[in-house]
């Protein structure tokens, strides 16, 4: 049994869950960029905060838009109604997972499809790439062995791995 009208205690409870994993990512997302980075305008605190509220209003309305949506394809999340909404209706098994398992599976091969034929040939290719991450490789062990030797300075193998 689902809320009549839309379920705002779901939505509450997804948004709070998906802000929660944002403020949890962030800091492994700007750990990497912490001594690269030049000096910014602005305070790391309110590019956090900033990047929250971001993620919040597009949380938001990911979220609404899916909660119609669902509703309206007869998808949703019976158990979660339930245990939200204290109705005594316990959602089938079948009900529960065998319709969102289908339309997840075709939305997966959808995605995989698309990227492979739409947004992959617009990519870089992959053996430029390839090529970047050999140079950075090398870079690293040059690195390694400099520092390993504790030489001043590099090999003259190394010299070829510099940036340019």
């Amino acid at each position: 049994m689902s809320a009549p009208g839309f379920p705002w205690k779901v939505f509450w409870l997804l948004l709070v869950g998906g802000i929660l994993g944002v403020g949890a990512v962030i800091p492994y997302l700007f750990s990497p960029l912490g001594n690269v980075l030049p000096p910014l305008p602005i305070p790391w605190p309110l590019i956090v905060v900033l990047q929250l509220l971001q993620s919040a209003v597009l949380l938001a309305l990911a979220i609404g838009f899916g909660l119609l949506i669902a509703r309206k394809l007869g998808l949703g999340a019976p158990l979660l109604e339930s245990w939200l909404y204290a109705t005594t209706t316990i959602a089938r098994p079948g009900d529960t997972f065998g319709k969102p398992l289908l339309v997840g599976t075709m939305l997966g091969v959808l995605i995989t499809l698309l990227g492979r034929f739409i947004f992959r040939p617009h990519l870089p290719q992959p053996a430029a790439i390839s090529a970047l991450f050999r140079r950075l490789r090398a870079a690293r062990l040059c690195a390694g062995v400099v520092s390993f030797t504790k030489s001043p300075s590099p090999p003259r193998a190394c010299h070829r791995f510099a940036p340019r």
